[in-house]
């Protein structure tokens, strides 16, 4: 459980197959890894914008990290 005294408890495994700009835009992923509490619609994921769906999954989860290993380069 995820949540402060600011916003509510959320339940969520992210996951490391999708980036935030994905499941922003998929309503299956987000009600699969981003889904809260604060249950949407269909209709009311669509009137958010990608934008603040992704804000959304970075206040609740922290922001995305890179789980790729980077390149070294000289």
């Amino acid at each position: 459980m995820v949540g402060s005294a600011a916003g509510p408890q959320i339940d969520f495994e992210m996951s490391a197959q999708y980036t935030y700009q994905q499941i922003a835009n998929n309503y299956f992923l987000w009600q699969e890894y981003a889904e809260s509490d604060l249950e949407l619609s269909e209709v009311e994921f669509d009137r958010l914008s990608e934008a603040q769906k992704v804000k959304l999954q970075i206040l609740a989860f922290g922001p995305e990290t890179d789980l790729e290993p980077k390149a070294i380069t000289q």
